[in-house]
């Protein structure tokens, strides 16, 4: 292996850090530009990090905190509501033989189960699904919370 490398004169040795990098990334060199390579600067260089290691980080999401909060006394209501909701059309459907996927398919020809709003409230509509949904008692409209339920899916 390579034990000893000059670089006087190159233009990279007059990048940040670059012989930091050069010790990262040629660990068997053992004197680079005419001076022996410390120990000190093989533990700096195996801590720096490059243009695109940089970048990676940036784009990385920054983590979310894993404490669950309790849910507000409104958030379990609207809840209840969507269930309660969401059980009746349910058995609606299973009841009165409603085969929804077959009004999907054709808007959905990827199969990635994803429809627009208005596709998905038309045939909500053709069903009565909606008032059902709406006819659920409580503080919320309970088919505006089904809507924000599945607005990313729909």
């Amino acid at each position: 292996h390579l034990e000893e490398l000059d670089m006087h004169g190159n233009p990279l040795a007059e990048e940040t850090n670059y012989r930091l990098h050069v010790i990262k990334n040629l660990p068997w060199l053992h004197v680079l530009d005419r001076h022996v390579i410390t120990d000190e600067e093989r533990e700096l260089a195996a801590n720096v990090k490059t243009a695109s290691e940089l970048a990676d980080e940036d784009e990385k999401p920054k983590k979310k905190s894993t404490v669950k909060r309790k849910p507000t006394e409104k958030q379990l209501q609207a809840q209840a509501q969507l269930n309660a909701a969401l059980d009746l059309i349910r058995e609606s459907v299973k009841t009165n033989r409603i085969l929804l996927k077959d009004h999907f398919m054709h808007l959905d020809p990827r199969k990635e189960w994803v429809i627009t709003e208005d596709d998905f409230t038309k045939n909500m509509n053709l069903y009565g699904l909606d008032l059902m949904a709406k006819n659920v008692g409580g503080a919320f409209d309970a088919y505006e919370l089904l809507l924000a339920k599945y607005k990313a899916r729909v």
